[in-house]
């Protein structure tokens, strides 16, 4: 039920937390927990879901929690005007760990790099649904946020693989009131961005393409 699936994944997520798990478990539960999200889940559940995948210490869960985060943001562009906050809150999650290993010298420029994937993905998602009308007005203030939370984890992401390029003042809050076009036009020039080196990700990898109503 979706009560068990709860309870377990909040208990799984506080014990990942302490480091209480050896390799072995952390990878029984990692393949437990992306069985759990492969369904459709209320966001109540999905977000202990997604903490918990995000609180294991194992490097795989680092890359599983990239991949369910894609496969999520396809979910609704396909779907849009569903709360985003359980995405919002695991990026906002993976991003200072990144951020921590880089600053200690323990940087990994793959995990880097998907995380800009995941995040200029998640940006236009909500840029073009803002643009669609297709953001409640209840779902504003998290899709608000995502917006400005991606643009820092591009920015941050650029900065720390290409040090040399020309980034894009970062939007604030107020930014984010209208001209949605104009800064759909600005994300573009993140994906141009991504698609030099080290990144030389392909447009179509980046896009997300919204239903519209």
């Amino acid at each position: 039920s979706e009560g068990l699936v709860y309870l377990t994944a909040k208990a799984i997520k506080e014990v990942g937390a302490a480091n209480a798990l050896g390799q072995a478990e952390q990878e029984q539960i990692l393949a437990a927990l992306n069985k759990a999200l492969q369904g459709d889940r209320s966001p109540r559940v999905l977000q202990q879901l997604l903490f918990a995948m995000g609180n294991l210490q194992i490097p795989q869960a680092m890359q599983a929690s990239m991949d369910i985060l894609n496969r999520r943001a396809d979910m609704h562009a396909a779907n849009p005007g569903r709360s985003i906050k359980p995405e919002l809150e695991l990026i906002q999650s993976l991003f200072p760990e990144l951020v921590r290993k880089q600053a200690i010298g323990q940087g990994n420029q793959d995990a880097i790099m998907q995380l800009a994937k995941v995040a200029m993905r998640y940006h236009l998602l909500a840029l073009k649904m803002f643009d669609q009308r297709q953001v409640p007005s209840e779902l504003t203030s998290e899709y608000v946020d995502l917006i400005v939370t991606t643009d820092l984890t591009i920015d941050w992401a650029i900065k720390a693989l290409t040090p040399g390029a020309n980034r894009p003042p970062l939007l604030t809050k107020n930014d984010l009131q209208s001209n949605w076009a104009v800064h759909l036009l600005r994300g573009q020039n993140w994906k141009l961005l991504l698609g030099q080196p080290p990144f030389n990700f392909q447009p179509a990898e980046l896009d997300v393409t919204v239903k519209k109503g």
